[in-house]
């Protein structure tokens, strides 16, 4: 899963519009399934239940607030 951190390089700071999110899920869902040769109907659900991965928008949030979290502790410390 090397693709990943790439496509989400610096999503952290500027956070995606819901058009860019959508084509980062759909991206994220088509190289799993072609991973795992999953069939091109299988839920979301099974895929990520299967790779163990959260989805797109789940993973730059956390990305964000740990980047936010790490802020605000350094302006404190």
């Amino acid at each position: 899963m090397f693709v990943i951190p790439i496509l989400m390089y610096g999503l952290e700071i500027l956070l995606p519009n819901r058009c860019l999110l959508y084509k980062l899920k759909l991206a994220q869902k088509r190289l799993n399934e072609q991973l795992f040769m999953l069939h091109i109907n299988t839920p979301d659900v099974a895929i990520y239940l299967l790779s163990g991965l959260l989805p797109m928008e789940a993973m730059i949030h956390k990305s964000a607030i740990v980047t936010f979290n790490s802020q605000v502790v350094s302006v404190w410390l």
